[in-house]
């Protein structure tokens, strides 16, 4: 038995135990989790031809370049209990990786009636050293990467029979917030693709300074993160073309400092649960 599938079968064990617990007390609050679990394989997107390689290539009269097979990934994909269809969260980590406390996010995301995939995009890399340090990316896994991943899961889920696959969002803390941010970054390397989500949502991600985007983002970050500096996030909304501000949200914690969304899931997700069922649907 492989070090994922114990980790699952250990984290439904202390579901249960914990809504045991809550319904013999009485008044314990618990979250429901789906046990519609499985461990699924895709690779990452490879990236389409730009206009500039197809124009060139028509103009030697020569086929268009493809790029090189993405990397092979792994995910954990939870459901609610029906047929479907049903809209889909993509949830993406922090260079760390997930933690034993992210799988309350995604008991959380099924529990409003999404589909919840978490991707692996730091431990499907072994091989890459990843390094946390901001100011040291040499080698290691960066926002860009985890868009090709998000569209090679996209791809993927779109085949699946109880996949809604034109009501999809891209949920990312840290590295993966930096990931979902360009995911709908309309100068980028997401508008090259076919497939788009609807709407994105990151926690404390590496705010550069985007314009446009293709869908609409919110943006957590803490008064007092010194990594994710909240005044970059606040120059990146600043700098929202007129006609688009309606497309980028930002919400400054007060007070609160690097990955405070882990103790704070109830008010957050207040935030989030409305943001989703406004984009992409109940």
């Amino acid at each position: 038995m492989g070090d994922s599938t114990c980790h699952i079968l250990l984290m439904r064990v202390r579901s249960l135990v914990f809504a045991c617990v809550g319904f013999l007390i009485g008044n314990i609050p618990f979250i429901s989790v789906s046990l519609a679990e499985e461990i699924i394989s895709f690779n990452s997107a490879v990236l389409p031809p730009t206009p500039f390689m197809i124009r060139v290539s028509k103009a030697q009269g020569v086929p268009t370049r493809q790029g090189k097979p993405g990397d092979a990934l792994s995910a954990t994909l939870a459901k609610p209990e029906g047929q479907g269809p049903f809209a889909v969260v993509l949830m993406f980590p922090t260079c760390k990786g997930w933690t034993d406390m992210d799988q309350d996010w995604r008991a959380q995301i099924v529990q409003w009636g999404y589909v919840a995939v978490q991707v692996n995009s730091v431990a499907s890399r072994p091989h890459i050293d990843v390094n946390c340090d901001p100011a040291r990316y040499d080698g290691a896994v960066g926002g860009t990467d985890l868009l090709f991943d998000g569209m090679g899961a996209l791809e993927y889920l779109s085949a699946l029979p109880y996949i809604d696959a034109e009501r999809t969002a891209i949920m990312g803390w840290g590295l993966g917030g930096s990931g979902a941010v360009k995911s709908v970054n309309a100068h980028g390397f997401a508008r090259l693709f076919k497939r788009r989500f609807k709407a994105a949502v990151a926690f404390y991600p590496d705010c550069e300074m985007h314009s446009e985007y293709i869908a609409p983002s919110l943006v957590f970050v803490g008064e007092k993160d010194q990594l994710s500096r909240p005044l970059f996030c606040q120059k990146m909304l600043e700098n929202t073309e007129p006609n688009q501000k309606h497309l980028f949200t930002l919400r400054i914690i007060e007070g609160a400092g690097h990955e405070f969304n882990f103790a704070q899931i109830g008010w957050v997700g207040d935030q989030v649960q409305a943001f989703l069922q406004q984009h992409i649907g109940q």
